[in-house]
């Protein structure tokens, strides 16, 4: 069984490339099973009919066998009989007290555990669907104003988790690609997906195909004068630390 860990930053395709792996009867890819409050996307329920189904009460599960136990038993069990297993996590959830300090370890200390990292290459548009997500703009109104501010924090936490995780861990076999690539070449994405983890003739679906930039002009009342700001104080470093280069490989 191959192991592999999906890393990716907030709203940049995780869950979509999550669905695609499990599309393959082959692979089984949990959700964020690491999660600070709860353990989303457990997909062994049937093998485990005795383990709560509720994402909070699983929490408690994890939280009294400790992270470890957690994932030798239930993540990743022996009996399990599938060519991959994997689970997907936030750069953030490396910051979790409970569990973050167990990742960085198991990774750190499991070289034969791939990396598949998945980030924006648009990060303007990552951001602007942050926004929606923590209700900074409400789909429904027309007159969202998002300030500076609150950009300007978030590339620094974009920048500074990029170079605190994405570069932690160099024994582990490490594929990185785009969002933007996976919608923009569904058939090169998974082709190279397969290769990664070692199967032949891999099929996928994609169940929601998205475009990779929303259209947030109508929404936000400042979007020109945000985008000019995000551009002339961001793009250059964007381009530099996400570039948008195919499958780029360590190995």
């Amino acid at each position: 069984m191959q192991k592999f860990i999906i890393i990716s930053q907030g709203r940049a395709g995780s869950t979509m490339l999550r669905r695609i792996l499990n599309s393959e009867r082959r692979i089984s890819c949990h959700g964020e099973v690491f999660g600070e409050n709860r353990v989303l996307g457990f997909t062994f329920s049937n093998m485990f009919p005795d383990l709560p189904q509720d994402a909070s009460d699983l929490k408690k599960v994890r939280d009294t066998l400790g992270p470890s136990a957690f994932t030798d038993t239930y993540i990743f069990p022996s009996t399990v009989e599938k060519h991959a297993v994997g689970f997907k996590m936030l750069d953030w959830h490396f910051e979790v007290p409970k569990t973050g300090p167990f990742l960085v370890d198991f990774i750190g200390s499991h070289p034969n555990v791939k990396l598949i990292y998945i980030y924006r290459e648009d990060q303007f548009a990552r951001f602007l669907s942050f926004c929606v997500k923590r209700k900074h703009i409400d789909p429904e109104a027309r007159k969202n104003k998002v300030s500076r501010r609150l950009l300007k924090s978030f590339m620094q936490d974009a920048f500074q988790r990029h170079h605190a995780y994405w570069t932690k861990f160099p024994d582990n076999h490490t594929l990185y690609f785009s969002y933007e690539q996976l919608i923009a070449d569904f058939d090169k994405s998974t082709d190279v997906l397969s290769d990664f983890l070692g199967l032949e003739n891999g099929t996928y679906k994609i169940q929601e195909k998205k475009s990779p930039s929303r259209n947030f002009r109508s929404l936000v009342s400042n979007y020109d004068a945000l985008e000019a700001f995000y551009h002339k104080h961001y793009s250059d470093q964007v381009r530099a630390t996400f570039p948008p280069v195919f499958a780029r490989e360590k190995l």
